[in-house]
């Protein structure tokens, strides 16, 4: 189902929806997952010139799956990937999105504290990769972390990573959507995938058919058209990939579940993020604590 925008802008196109051979596609991009990362691609696409591109989700609103479900820590390392490799101004450039778009947010930085001696030897090599790319971190001594964070334990030393924040991820999600429909982008919620076709030498598009809620794959035989398609289906990405390459290059998703508390007492009270030091052969973060700052 497309949003109102997006359906006035195909009535008055000269693309449509077919069940038969097009030669020009509907889109030139299609992103599948509306979720921050879905939504970030797609409003970059559909800010070049001569780009098309529409933004397919099967909830009835953006951003409702796992990116509503998160500590919102988006300002960490925030890597910027390039043909050279991995370039931290990714963080910067979400910092500077924030502040000129009013999209609530806190540098409030972030502890990674050790208790062991083995978990310390991981703080070095957290240590010496983000210098190797830039990101500012340093060793904090337990005296000072005493002083400033009485509450926090870290027997066998800490790393403190300063221009790490938290993101209202609500706020940057509405902005990054809007942002794209505005760019003249459309959405079409409520549209889950049922079926991918990849181009062929008889076809050179992709095709994408989607279902309504309620509506089951076979009632309709209408796709649309794409020169090229994006999976950012989050935890449907591995459904999405299957539907696309032969089965030897299908893959299998294997879960795993976190757990969220809360407390509402004043104290014990911190500034930061805190996080444990990775421990080998451990999968997960560990208990982590993160901040609720009621953007």
């Amino acid at each position: 189902m497309f949003s109102r925008g997006g359906a006035k802008a195909l009535r008055h196109s000269a693309r449509c929806f077919s069940s038969t051979a097009t030669h020009q596609a509907d889109f030139t991009h299609a992103v599948i997952g509306g979720g921050a990362v879905g939504l970030a691609i797609a409003r970059r696409l559909q800010q070049r010139d001569s780009v098309s591109t529409v933004l397919i989700e099967k909830h009835g609103m953006v951003g409702s799956e796992t990116s509503s479900r998160n500590s919102e820590v988006s300002l960490s390392i925030a890597l910027q990937t390039t043909q050279h490799g991995t370039d931290p101004r990714g963080k910067e450039m979400m910092y500077d999105l924030c502040k000129k778009n009013a999209i609530p947010h806190s540098n409030c930085g972030k502890l990674i504290v050790a208790q062991t001696e083995e978990q310390m030897g991981e703080c070095h090599k957290v240590h010496d990769f983000a210098k190797s790319i830039g990101v500012p971190i340093g060793y904090v001594s337990r005296d000072e972390i005493a002083h400033r964070e009485p509450e926090v334990r870290a027997k066998a030393g800490a790393l403190e990573s300063p221009t790490t924040g938290i993101v209202d991820s609500h706020s940057y999600m509405q902005f990054l959507h809007g942002d794209f429909e505005n760019e003249g982008g459309d959405t079409a919620l409520a549209s889950r995938v049922v079926r991918v076709e990849a181009p062929s030498p008889g076809s050179p598009d992709w095709k994408i058919w989607t279902t309504s809620p309620g509506q089951s794959a076979a009632e309709d035989d209408t796709y649309i058209t794409a020169e090229t398609v994006i999976n950012s289906a989050g935890l449907y990405a591995c459904d999405i990939n299957n539907m696309i390459l032969p089965p030897e290059r299908h893959r299998t998703q294997y879960y795993a579940k976190g757990n969220y508390f809360s407390y509402a007492k004043s104290f014990p009270k911190t500034s930061t993020l805190v996080y444990p030091a990775p421990t080998p052969g451990l999968g997960g973060l560990g208990t982590h604590l993160t901040l609720d700052r009621s953007f």
